[in-house]
């Protein structure tokens, strides 16, 4: 499950992918970077909807396919780290699926954005 997960990400990001599908682009409003430095700015790592879905779910993926973070908690966001260790610089990958109804279509979006300790 890694390596194909890892492969799809790979892919992704080849194909220049920075904040989400064309299927998402309508739904959700994803930032492209995490700079938790605490200056205000992009501290923490969350998916902004433009309406209020149900069923919420938000996964993080290091480079090699490793879950970093998992919620389904709609404004809960990752700061960058694992039990409370930063993790390295670099492109984290995200997977989120919702649906605005509860028996309405499920979406299932991704994307990618920098980790970056500082500015």
């Amino acid at each position: 499950m890694r390596i194909i997960l890892a492969l799809i990400m790979t892919v992704f990001l080849n194909l220049g992918m920075v904040s989400g599908d064309e299927e998402c682009n309508p739904h959700v409003i994803v930032p492209s970077s995490l700079t938790p430095n605490g200056d205000g700015k992009n501290d923490c790592f969350y998916i902004e909807f433009k309406q209020q879905p149900s069923n919420t779910r938000l996964k993080i993926f290091d480079r090699w396919g490793t879950r970093m973070f998992e919620t389904v908690k709609i404004n809960e966001c990752w700061e960058g780290k694992l039990k409370e260790r930063k993790l390295p610089e670099g492109v984290y990958y995200w997977i989120i699926s919702f649906r605005f109804t509860e028996d309405g279509e499920e979406f299932t979006c991704n994307g990618n954005f920098r980790l970056s300790w500082t500015n």
